[in-house]
């Protein structure tokens, strides 16, 4: 939304009188003109019209309202708010993935966690306020590209405890500290894996580990490191 579009309800109108058009419309004309002035006179903030609205101006004036939501920028606002949703939808399956990749290191065949990784999980629950990993198991399970991930396993359960805060950061806090503990018990794991006869290459892992990396001109983020750290691990954990 800009005054551009407060200009053009204005031309829109010409020399017809704001009452008039006020009458038509079904709105104020005090309204109407803080419309075209872009911003409201009183509360000094922008004004932005409802698809309602617009509909009554379209009726007024006979212009189509098509047109006239696109006048708006509603279309744009409209793209960009499913831009937004859509990326974060990426973002929060690629932790998904990353925090299932990563627990099937320190669980066993059926989802649970190791003994030697329990005090860590108990103390992470404690200190995030979660539910006890042993407290849901409604959801029955969810579907990733290469296999499903049982949600009545307590690695899973865990993980709906997060996703039921509804809070994508503390979704990266939990990754980053699953990883923590992966890699506190590499021994176990083996999680953090280098060749001792490949000293002359570059190692995926060490590189993964530099800052500034960037992808098509983008620059990866701290929760990029983590979705792609854990993605890689999967892919070589049986090589």
């Amino acid at each position: 939304m800009n005054n551009k579009f407060g200009i053009f309800l204005e031309t829109l109108r010409g020399k017809t009188p704001l009452r008039t058009v006020a009458e038509k419309a079904g709105l104020s004309h005090t309204y109407i003109r803080d419309l075209e002035l872009g911003i409201n006179r009183k509360t000094k903030k922008m004004v932005i019209p409802s698809i309602e609205t617009l509909e009554k101006l379209a009726r007024a004036y006979d212009y189509p309202i098509d047109d006239l939501i696109d006048k708006s920028g509603y279309t744009e606002l409209l793209n960009e708010v499913s831009e937004g949703y859509r990326r974060k939808h990426e973002l929060e399956k690629g932790l998904d993935e990353s925090f299932y990749w990563w627990c099937k290191l320190i669980t066993d065949k059926d989802g649970q966690f190791y003994n030697f990784v329990e005090a860590d999980i108990q103390e992470l629950e404690e200190r995030y306020e979660l539910a006890g990993t042993n407290q849901i198991h409604e959801i029955q399970s969810i579907d990733f590209d290469t296999e499903k991930f049982v949600f009545s396993y307590p690695s899973s359960s865990l993980w709906h405890a997060v996703t039921y805060k509804n809070d994508i950061s503390l979704k990266a806090k939990i990754v980053d500290e699953i990883i923590r503990i992966c890699e506190k018990y590499n021994e176990y794991t083996h999680v953090l894996r280098s060749s001792d006869n490949t000293k002359q290459q570059l190692d995926l892992a060490e590189f993964l580990k530099q800052k500034g990396i960037t992808y098509n001109g983008i620059t990866l983020e701290n929760t990029d490191y983590k979705v792609l750290t854990g993605m890689i691990n999967a892919y070589f954990q049986n090589r």
